[in-house]
């Protein structure tokens, strides 16, 4: 990989390796802006008393801060009061466009010790070239588990009930916040699909359309 471009170039081979295909694949993120692989990080853990599944009271850690510094062991910023379980003694940070302005911004994975299902979920953080700083986005929180779709600049969050009721809900940014533009659902024993568009409109979702497809 080139540092300067990050772009990667390289050869694909068919499994039998009887064709070659040329591939240079180009970031759409802009790294002179924010190349978080200068930095180093620490976190700061600590142990808990977590209600469980079962009302039990069980053991778990947590992250209480999160330190970011440059190459130098300059402190760019310490994120403090997060206080999330996570899990095995890790955190676990991913690097992501959030907000499809080229810029790589933050999110940690975080659990949830009294949940079977969508036991997990993620902290949001904004980066802001301006100030150089990540800023944590509780409107992403809300909504847990997001894909992130930069082509279509769409956000999109799955659900389902473990019964084939299925449901997709898009995303998109206006105004720094996060508003929802579709939703598509599908049920058991159904053969549509139902389908909500939505509007922004004065800063909410306003619905404008419903319809059905096979």
């Amino acid at each position: 990989m080139n540092r300067n471009n990050w772009n990667l170039n390289g050869n694909w081979f068919s499994p039998d390796r009887q064709k070659q295909y040329q591939v240079n694949l180009i970031s759409r993120e802009a790294p002179q802006k924010n190349d978080p692989s200068k930095n180093s990080y620490r976190s700061t853990i600590y142990q808990s008393e977590t209600e469980g599944l079962y009302a039990e009271t069980k053991k778990t850690h947590k992250i209480r801060s999160f330190e970011i510094s440059d190459s130098n062991g300059n402190l760019i910023q310490k994120i403090t009061s997060l206080d999330q379980c996570i899990s095995d003694h890790q955190v676990e940070i991913e690097f992501e466009d959030l907000n499809f302005d080229g810029i790589l911004d933050l999110k940690i994975l975080k659990i949830f010790p009294d949940r079977i299902k969508n036991y997990y979920a993620f902290l949001y953080f904004i980066y802001n070239p301006e100030t150089k700083k990540y800023v944590r986005n509780s409107k992403l929180e809300t909504l847990e588990v997001l894909s992130f779709e930069p082509a279509n600049k769409v956000m999109v969050r799955y659900e389902a009930d473990g019964r084939g009721n299925e449901s997709t809900f898009n995303y998109k940014w206006e105004a720094n916040e996060p508003f929802l533009i579709k939703k598509e659902t599908s049920f058991e024993n159904d053969s549509y699909t139902y389908y909500t568009e939505y509007q922004i409109i004065g800063r909410k979702s306003v619905k404008v359309k419903e319809y059905k497809k096979k």
